[in-house]
């Protein structure tokens, strides 16, 4: 049925009223790399995570898309290919509109471009912040900060518990996905996961991490969410 998110804007709503609902599995596929941008979905619940296709063909996992939050309108806005397959990584419901009606509706009302252009300036910032990371070449900071996303952004609710006082995060990545996201090797983050398990700081069973002291792990850096490597576009 329809009806609007509680995570909604006044103009998500005016595009989202009376239109139905998708569920959508885990790994189901929402859009893929290459493909034309003719429909925008809005995420309701769950989480969707953005790879693409990097150099020698292997598959980069580069974002995370979540609860109140467009999916694909940066290919729609500029009508381009789409640059990453979009897969779903937690049960999510979503909304799809077509490109045309949404380019209409940014194209009147200027509340929505406004948030639009917002968050694409908070994709970049993360993305400028990121490289700076990549720069610094400790590849345990680059993990540790994943893992404080994992365990302090909004989008990753649905995969957070407390338990006794420990934060548990039903992790929605493997470890071969959180070594491209942080951007290094997977002997990399195996190292500073156990650096991290010897120290106290978590704990790991199968697809979980139990996080016992968030602050070990680092100050996290103020600002907006943590997205894709500078220069890769997330449509």
């Amino acid at each position: 049925m329809g009806g609007v998110s509680p995570s909604a804007s006044v103009s998500d709503e005016a595009m989202l009223d009376a239109r139905p609902r998708r569920r959508l599995a885990r790994e189901a596929t929402v859009y893929a790399e290459g493909s034309e941008p003719d429909q925008v979905w809005f995420i309701h619940d769950g989480l969707v995570k953005l790879e693409t296709t990097a150099a020698g063909g292997a598959t980069a996992l580069v974002a995370f898309r979540g609860p109140g939050e467009w999916l694909g309108e940066h290919a729609a806005l500029d009508g381009s290919p789409r640059l990453t397959t979009a897969i779903v990584a937690r049960d999510a419901t979503v909304t799809s509109i077509s490109r045309d009606h949404f380019v209409d509706v940014v194209g009147s009302d200027p509340e929505l471009a406004l948030r639009l252009l917002t968050s694409f300036v908070g994709h970049l910032r993360a993305s400028v912040r990121h490289e700076l990371r990549l720069a610094s070449g400790d590849p345990t900071e680059l993990v540790a900060d994943r893992l404080r996303s994992l365990a302090s952004e909004p989008r990753f609710a649905s995969a957070r518990s407390t338990r006794g006082g420990t934060l548990s995060i039903e992790m929605p990545v493997s470890h071969e996905e959180l070594a491209t996201w942080a951007g290094v090797s997977r002997r990399s983050v195996e190292s500073a996961l156990q650096q991290f398990r010897a120290a106290g700081t978590i704990s790991t069973g199968r697809m979980r991490v139990d996080v016992h002291d968030l602050a070990a792990l680092g100050p996290r850096v103020a600002g907006p969410v943590d997205e894709a490597p500078a220069g890769t576009a997330t449509g």
